[in-house]
């Protein structure tokens, strides 16, 4: 009945939204046990988050509930009783890359109709809290927001979280935020503001209205940052680990500046728009060829796209903003409406059938601005390719 989950799964906040799911697949009967979690506190992500996950297993953590020793020796049996996110056995057998399983565990988990219980779990315990209930009318307060305004969060994935260096490892996630302004102006001209999330070495934001830099404050915290993630109307990020955290909370995202190796672990609230690959002839990479072997695994390091000839390229300011523009859509429950005027049905039709592996982002879907602007390029399929 052990099943340990090891560190790993909580030093990165992208990891906890992923033990989410992990968690939703034993709740869908795809594995069972009881689950021990093995943590070093300090080396948690994000406290207030984990915090949610209390009820759904035993945590352990080194050098307070249990010794240094004693968690040692536990963690040298992952190889027999571990969980890990590098490859998980489906209930038909099949053995895929653990990121694949949680795309198709999202899937079955929509089907049914199931919700978001980590967002329940918040609201039931920290979201009432009277400590960040004050610190949040204390940052309304400050910045000028009324009680009734809405806001959206914002976040773009940049090289001074990791002291990255360019043209290595991951550095191909990252994205300059005036990429974003226009989406910026879009939200604040219908009466919103955004609320940018991120470290304190982050890019600033320029100067403009009913905006806040929250993540050069001194209002930065943990606590904050759910509790904003929580509340906001929409989400703008990447694939990177607070967007992990707006999806568990069922909150509309906008995935722009995207790119990835992974499937990934997002719902039918999501939109996206990828970052066009292009190769030294300009060709654009294809749907098809950005889900299936070679290139599927090419795209997971800046170095190795460049030793085959590709660079990602930026999302333009028109895709993100028509891209923002959808979410906003399914905020205000007029995704129906929205989704009439922009020929979805073609489009998505056609994207679905470049899809090498139908699961590949969850239930969710690229935005319809984006298909748009690159079906001739992007939306190739099968025979077409050749």
């Amino acid at each position: 009945e052990l099943r340990l989950i090891p560190e790993e799964w909580t030093t990165q906040i992208g990891h906890l939204g992923m033990l989410d799911i992990l968690l939703r697949m034993r709740e869908l009967g795809w594995w069972s046990g009881k689950a021990v979690i093995v943590v070093r506190p300090a080396l948690i992500a994000n406290a207030i988050f984990f915090k949610l996950f209390e009820g759904q297993g035993k945590v352990l953590a080194l050098g307070e509930t249990v010794s240094e020793r004693v968690g040692e020796e536990l963690l040298s049996l992952q190889r027999w009783y571990g969980l890990n996110f590098n490859a998980f056995r489906l209930p038909d057998g099949r053995v895929v890359p653990w990121q694949d399983a949680g795309a198709i565990a999202i899937q079955q988990w929509e089907r049914e109709g199931r919700g978001h219980p980590l967002r329940d779990n918040y609201d039931r315990t920290a979201g009432t809290a009277n400590v960040v209930a004050g610190l949040y009318d204390e940052l309304r307060s400050r910045y000028g927001m009324k009680s009734d305004d809405w806001y959206v969060c914002l976040h773009t994935r940049d090289a001074a979280h990791y002291l990255e260096f360019m043209g290595t490892g991951q550095t191909h996630r990252n994205a300059p935020i005036e990429t974003l302004l226009d989406a910026i102006r879009l939200i604040t001209s219908r009466g919103g503001w955004v609320v940018k999330l991120g470290g304190p070495n982050s890019p600033k934001l320029p100067p403009m209205e009913r905006t806040i830099d929250y993540a050069t404050s001194e209002f930065r915290s943990d606590l904050m940052d759910v509790h904003l993630i929580r509340h906001a109307k929409a989400f703008i990020g990447t694939t990177s680990g607070l967007t992990n955290v707006a999806v568990s909370f069922g909150v509309p995202c906008a995935v722009v500046n995207a790119i990835t190796t992974d499937a990934q672990l997002w719902n039918s609230n999501v939109r996206f728009a990828l970052k066009p690959v292009r190769l030294a002839d300009g060709a654009m990479l294809t749907q098809r060829q950005l889900t299936s072997t070679p290139w599927r695994w090419r795209v997971f390091d800046a170095a190795v796209l460049g030793r085959n000839g590709a660079h990602p390229e930026n999302n333009s300011a028109e895709d993100i903003l028509r891209t923002v523009d959808e979410v906003l859509a399914i905020a205000d429950g007029r995704i129906a409406e929205f989704d009439a005027g922009h020929d979805a049905e073609r489009l998505l039709a056609r994207w679905r059938r470049t899809l090498e592996l139908p699961y590949y982002y969850g239930t969710s879907r690229p935005s319809l601005g984006f298909l748009a602007r690159h079906e001739k390029e992007f939306l190739v399929d099968a025979i077409e390719q050749g």
